[in-house]
């Protein structure tokens, strides 16, 4: 079901628009949420995430800078709020994958992870 987290992407993907649908539940909020970012099977970065929308990419509008030239200025954009956590890709090149399939909109489940450019992306609670 798509590429090993710590096996890293140098290039972009582009495949067919996919809904993931899987038998686990939402990722429910009830701690702190922090988004790790992965690059070349090592975490580069931890940062903390707030209820809300989050915008991530390379532009100066984005809470979330990722210097990465595969991704686009506002690449997705990250939406917590008590029911769980969602991604929403913001129309970008190379796309944003969630769980190995490319999407517009997709609901993270407990061990999901995002990629997006040359980056793998996990929420976690601590």
């Amino acid at each position: 079901m798509g590429k090993d987290i710590d096996a890293c992407c140098e290039t972009c993907l582009h495949a067919n628009d996919v809904v993931v649908e899987l038998d686990t539940p939402p990722l429910q909020v009830t701690r702190r949420l922090w988004l790790t970012v992965t690059r070349g099977g090592k975490i580069t970065r931890e940062l903390p995430l707030r209820h809300g929308t989050t915008r991530l990419g390379r532009g100066a509008a984005c809470e979330i800078q990722l210097d990465d030239d595969a991704l686009s200025r506002l690449q997705c954009t990250f939406e917590i709020s008590d029911a769980g956590v969602t991604v929403t890709d913001n129309a970008s090149l190379c796309g944003t994958y969630l769980d190995g399939h490319r999407v517009d909109h997709g609901v993270m489940r407990e061990g999901s992870w995002v990629r997006v450019g040359n980056c793998y992306l996990r929420v976690v609670e601590r």
